[in-house]
Order: C-alpha cells, then sequence, then structure tokens
C-alpha cells in the first residue's frame, strides 16, 4: 500500500446561515480526510457560494445602474450644449445675411443709378 502521508486533524468551520444560525461542519466526518465532503456540507458550501454571487450581481447592477443615470446626465449636458450652440449659429446667420443684403443693396443700387445716369446723358 501506498503511504498517503500523515493524516491532518480535522478542521471545524462553520457558516451563518440567513435565520442567523450556525451550522458547524468538520471538514469531511469523523474518519475522513479533507479531501472529501459530506452531502450536507457540499449543500451549505453551495448556499453559502450561491448567496455570495446573489450579493455580487445585486452590487454589480447597482453599478450598471449608476453609470447609466451619469451617462444619461453627460449625454442631456452635451445636447443642451449643442443646442445652445446651434442656436447662437441661427443668429449669426441671420446677422450675417443682413449685413450681406445692406453692402449688397449699397453698392447695387448706386451702380445701377450710374449706369442709368450715364446712357441717359448719352
Amino acid at each position: 500500500m501506498a503511504d498517503i502521508g500523515p493524516i491532518s486533524e480535522p478542521k471545524i468551520m462553520g457558516i451563518v446561515r440567513k435565520d442567523n444560525t450556525k451550522k458547524f461542519y468538520d471538514g469531511g466526518g469523523g474518519n475522513m480526510n479533507n479531501d472529501y465532503v459530506t452531502h450536507s456540507e457540499l449543500r451549505l458550501s453551495e448556499m453559502e457560494t450561491q448567496r455570495k454571487l446573489d450579493k455580487l450581481d445585486n452590487k454589480i447592477t447597482q453599478v450598471d445602474n449608476k453609470l447609466d443615470y451619469k451617462f444619461n446626465e453627460l449625454d442631456n449636458k452635451i445636447d443642451s450644449k449643442f443646442d445652445l450652440l446651434n442656436s447662437k449659429l441661427d443668429t449669426q446667420n441671420k446677422l450675417i445675411w443682413w449685413i450681406i443684403r445692406l453692402l449688397t443693396a449699397g453698392v447695387v443700387l448706386p451702380a445701377i443709378t450710374y449706369v442709368i445716369k450715364t446712357l441717359s446723358l448719352k
């Protein structure tokens, strides 16, 4: 028979259940080494792992909701800045067109009157 080494003392471990009672298990039973667990110990471990995963999932969901809120806030700020910029550009565009029209009228009308006067004098 192969030597498996010294058998260590079983460790007594425990968890706290949802109803705040403690459940202790000895790491595999009285004559078993720490490589094995009983079905009840396995179920307890699975329940504890699932509880931790549920907590982690809730935290991830909370962080995701916070990020969504922040991105929506940022998106609204950016949209308002673009709306303000578009409004200013529209106002500036109208002003530029008025200036162009006045300059055109100030140059074209005297030129037309000059042409008419020179043609009528001949």
